[in-house]
């Protein structure tokens, strides 16, 4: 058996896994336990798709220019957020050591305000209990660590090949070909 995913942890869809939800995707793990798992999709940005856009009536979403991010196939029409500051709220996690998952958005937006880190998400990627532990078994997700700063400071579209062949060494070519995504 492979070795156990924990949150924090990325989980790299290795070639082998044929659903197009989550081909060549990074899932940035935030909570995994007995009950199951959930995370988000850290290389999906959906083009031209801002807060300001999907919320033009909420003064916060003109804080955060960014494009938001397809997070996963489950509650699509749900907003969740990655950010640096500290959990704050009853839905708010500690995923890494200065990343956080949840909170209240507009608190948030004011924050990004400020300088710090904040990525929009539009759904998430769950797993019943027992469900990611099979598919890992299976071979088709890779695990492997990573920093809040390698999340924040890394392009998205680069994320993939950059930690695959740290994740299995028989994709580390696919970091020195640019034409990798």
């Amino acid at each position: 058996m492979s070795e156990q995913p924990q949150a924090g942890a990325v989980l790299l869809a290795r070639p082998e896994l044929l659903d197009p939800n989550f081909d060549t995707t990074v899932v940035l793990l935030c909570q995994h336990d007995a009950s199951g798992s959930f995370g988000v999709i850290l290389n999906r940005p959906i083009q031209n798709l801002s807060p300001a856009k999907m919320l033009p009536e909420a003064d916060w979403a003109k804080e955060v220019p960014q494009s938001v991010f397809w997070g996963g196939p489950v509650q699509e029409t749900r907003m969740h957020a990655l950010h640096a500051a500290p959990p704050t709220g009853n839905d708010a996690l500690l995923v890494l050591p200065e990343m956080s998952f949840g909170g209240d958005l507009p608190a948030l937006a004011r924050f990004h305000a400020d300088g710090h880190a904040i990525r929009l998400f539009m759904g998430y990627s769950g797993w019943d209990s027992g469900q990611l532990q099979s598919e890992i078994d299976l071979g088709v997700w890779a695990t492997t660590a990573t920093t809040a700063r390698f999340i924040w400071d890394t392009p998205p579209d680069q994320l993939w090949r950059r930690l695959i062949g740290q994740a299995d060494p028989q994709y580390q070519w696919l970091d020195a070909d640019p034409e990798c995504n």
